[in-house]
């Protein structure tokens, strides 16, 4: 792996990560509520689609501290690049799935 990491690296990437995680997350919600409000979820399944956008994002939520606990227990520097990679990956195909959302409003 090309990627050092030192004390600088992680402080510098929890910063963009939470920038961006923020505004990420406030257009995920927005499109998740519009998405809720149309006319493809019907009022009966209306709570029943909230649960399971909560449910799946409570489960990606175990699952990574779950590997960042491992990679801590482990103390393995790269496993750790390895779960950064990883992490910086989905935040960009979840940016990408709120593009293809956007195109079928």
């Amino acid at each position: 792996m090309l990627l050092i990491i030192n004390k600088y690296t992680i402080i510098g990437y929890n910063i963009i990560y939470a920038f961006f995680i923020q505004i990420i997350s406030i257009i995920k919600n927005t499109k998740t509520l519009r998405i809720t409000n149309s006319s493809i979820i019907n009022n009966a399944n209306r709570s029943e689609s909230y649960i399971l956008f909560e449910f799946f994002l409570g489960l990606g939520r175990v699952l990574g501290f779950i590997l960042l606990l491992l990679v801590g227990i482990l103390k393995n520097m790269l496993l750790l690049k390895v779960f950064v990679i990883v992490l910086s990956f989905c935040i960009l195909l979840m940016s990408r799935h709120l593009l293809k959302i956007n195109n079928y409003e």
